[in-house]
């Protein structure tokens, strides 16, 4: 059965507009993960890339990641949708942002920080010194000890 002219063209002329409304479309998606605590929510959160320095006193809060398609695939998008998510966490800033922008999809990683209260743990643990070695076993009148491969 042949298809009138006029319904082919309505079908024809309808898929760039579908494609042209899908593109102006899009998503964004903020998250995090506590790997502290989080406090009251502010606004003014600076956001520090990933091998700037980051600045002493500052309490790790959660990871925070923003993810936009479409129309939020934006560099603008990704560091707003990170600087909202930190704010609601009580953050005064976010450290060490990754950013990996494509063509229709973007994403910024980050660790939510905030100053650090009196007495609270530092951002960056110190380091425990490694454990002791074990003593060798005393080998036989003073002998070297030999190596068994």
């Amino acid at each position: 059965m042949k298809l009138p002219m006029k319904t082919t063209t309505k079908t024809w002329l309808m898929l760039p507009l579908t494609a042209l409304v899908a593109a102006g479309c899009g998503t964004m998606q903020s998250r995090h993960v506590l790997t502290g605590p989080p406090g009251p929510p502010r606004g003014g959160v600076r956001v520090v890339l990933q091998g700037q320095p980051v600045p002493d006193g500052l309490q790790e809060v959660a990871i925070v990641q923003a993810v936009g398609t479409g129309m939020y695939a934006r560099l603008e998008d990704i560091v707003g949708g990170l600087q909202a998510e930190a704010g609601s966490l009580g953050c005064s800033a976010v450290v060490n942002v990754k950013i990996d922008q494509g063509s229709t999809t973007a994403s910024g990683t980050g660790t939510c920080v905030r100053d650090m209260p009196p007495g609270a743990p530092p951002l960056t643990a110190p380091v425990a010194p490694a454990p002791a070695q074990p003593p060798r076993p005393p080998t036989a009148a003073g002998a070297p000890a030999t190596q068994q491969n």
